[in-house]
């Protein structure tokens, strides 16, 4: 069958499908940037993900925890302790995802809360700071997609597996495509370097690896049949395979 949907201008309805765009039709046709197609894909292949979690303890707290925990990443960085980055806990509130953790879905944001959350000019920056913060303690540089050649004591990698996925995953449901990218490639670095990606999932109850589970996660296997409009206002016509 066909489903008709819009896309305006600043951002897209909910498309209750598991299904993708081809990327460079729709971009060449609408000049779509990447952080948007990205979300388009996360609203597609959301169908499990409700609206906002029971438990959840709301986008202004959320907003103001993970503003605090952004501020203590600077603090650690500016001192060049990177010990700390892989000493503390904050995963939680710093990289929210869309699934259970250890603390429930007090910090697991639905579908409605990330719509918000992608609005807040502050809190989008913050994020992409945090990423940027968390990534240098690795010795790893996100804009340049590569390791830092000259770094200090404790600048490093530090065998912690599930604080990758989250920092990944939330940059999938929050549509920063650019980062996930980057978070990607060190990844495939770390594989390469036989450092082991398994990690315990507490929403799947089993382990998972952080590169096939991002993987798993992508919308997959929809058809791109039909585009009208301008591109500010497009409508698309998708076939459902």
């Amino acid at each position: 069958g066909k489903l008709r949907y819009c896309v305006d201008s600043d951002d897209v309805v909910f498309l209750p499908l598991l299904c993708v765009l081809r990327h460079r039709d729709f971009q060449k046709t609408h000049r779509v940037t990447s952080r948007k197609l990205s979300w388009i894909h996360y609203q597609m292949e959301s169908t499990s993900v409700p609206a906002s979690f029971d438990g959840f303890v709301g986008v202004e707290a959320l907003v103001s925890r993970h503003a605090d925990q952004v501020r203590q990443f600077e603090q650690w960085a500016a001192e060049r302790n990177w010990r700390a980055f892989h000493q503390h806990h904050y995963d939680w509130w710093a990289f929210p995802i869309d699934e259970k953790s250890s603390k429930g879905f007090a910090y697991s944001v639905g579908t409605r809360d990330v719509a918000t959350l992608r609005q807040h000019e502050q809190f989008m920056t913050a994020f992409r700071r945090g990423v940027q913060l968390l990534a240098l303690a690795w010795g790893w540089n996100v804009e340049r997609s590569e390791n830092i050649l000259n770094v200090d004591s404790h600048q490093r990698w530090a065998d912690w597996p599930v604080r990758l996925y989250k920092a990944g995953r939330s940059c999938q449901i929050f549509g920063e495509t650019v980062l996930f990218d980057s978070l990607a490639a060190y990844a495939r670095w770390l594989e390469e370097a036989g450092k082991p990606l398994q990690y315990h999932s507490s929403s799947e109850k089993r382990t998972l690896n952080v590169l096939a589970n991002w993987n798993r996660k992508q919308p997959k296997n929809a058809t791109f049949c039909d585009v009208v409009g301008s591109s500010d206002d497009a409508c698309l016509t998708m076939a459902i395979p």
